[in-house]
C-alpha cells in the first residue's frame, strides 16, 4: 500500500502511528441533563464499560465529569483497547452511552 503525506502535513502536525502502540484512548463524550447524578452514574459506566470484550484493564477506563451548565452535564469517556480493535470499542461504548441515556429517561 502506498501512502503519501504531503511536506506540509509532516512539518505542521502531529503524526501519530497507532500501530506502533501498545494501546490507543477511545475518546468520547456523554451529555446528560443537568439533574442527573454523575457521582452514581459515572462508577457504574466504569464498569459497564471495563467488561466490554476487548477493552483493557490497564490504563483502566476513565470517566470524568468534563463540563457543566444549568441544563446539562458532559461526561468525558475513555476507554482503551489494542487498535485492532478500535471501531468495536467504540461501537460497544456508544451503545452503552445510549443506553443509559434511554435509562435516566
Amino acid at each position: 500500500m502506498l501512502n503519501l503525506v504531503g511536506n506540509n502535513k509532516i512539518f505542521s502536525d502531529t503524526i501519530i502511528n497507532f500501530s506502533s502502540n501498545d494501546f490507543r484512548s477511545v475518546e468520547l463524550t456523554a451529555i446528560l441533563p443537568g439533574t442527573a447524578d454523575e457521582q452514581a452514574i459515572i462508577p457504574r459506566l466504569k464498569d459497564q464499560i471495563a467488561r466490554l470484550p476487548n477493552v483493557l484493564s490497564s490504563p483502566a477506563v476513565d470517566v470524568h465529569l468534563s463540563s457543566t451548565t444549568a441544563d446539562f452535564i458532559t461526561l468525558s469517556v475513555r476507554p482503551y483497547c489494542h487498535n485492532n480493535h478500535y471501531d468495536s470499542v467504540h461501537r460497544q461504548t456508544l451503545a452503552l452511552i445510549r443506553a443509559l441515556m434511554l435509562n435516566m429517561s
